[in-house]
């Protein structure tokens, strides 16, 4: 009986333990992608700003490359 409830607890213990792993994996993922847009945001309006002074006449050496 104590065995059978020790089991019992032991997969209850891991089932949480992975419920909270797969929560924090999802939290890390929504963080990754908070990053990922805001990266990509930042790209695009150095590219706007490029393109803007391209288109005025200036080059812009950015990160070693022309844009």
């Amino acid at each position: 009986m104590e065995r059978k409830k020790e089991e019992q607890e032991d997969a209850v213990s891991e089932h949480s333990e992975v419920e909270n792993d797969t929560a924090a994996l999802a939290s890390e993922r929504t963080l990754i992608d908070e990053v990922d847009q805001s990266e990509e945001r930042k790209q695009k309006k150095a590219k706007q700003i490029v393109n803007k002074k391209r288109r005025a006449g200036y080059y812009i050496v950015f990160q070693d490359k022309y844009l």
